[in-house]
């Protein structure tokens, strides 16, 4: 009987691993969202993973991912090795 305390929520959490990573980055953010709002007012343990899903959900492209936008200004740049 214990085993089944151990393997339901192993199997539980990664399924839920899996769904996360395969839905298309708008869906988790959307979801993400809505969880957020959802348990705001409720238990601050749930407060905190809702907003940390909510950090993960979001996109991470852009300028700020690109390490050309931390090349620093001026500096020498040699072309790339053959």
């Amino acid at each position: 009987m214990w085993q089944w305390l151990v393997i339901v929520p192993l199997v539980v959490a990664s399924a839920c691993y899996a769904a996360w990573a395969l839905v298309p980055a708008p869906t988790r953010l959307r979801f993400a969202r809505w969880m957020s709002r959802r348990v705001a007012a409720g238990p601050a343990p749930l407060a905190r993973l809702a907003a940390r899903l909510e950090r993960a959900a979001l996109p991470a492209g852009g300028c700020d991912s690109c390490p050309a936008s931390r090349v620093a200004p001026g500096g020498e740049r040699k072309p790339p090795a053959r």
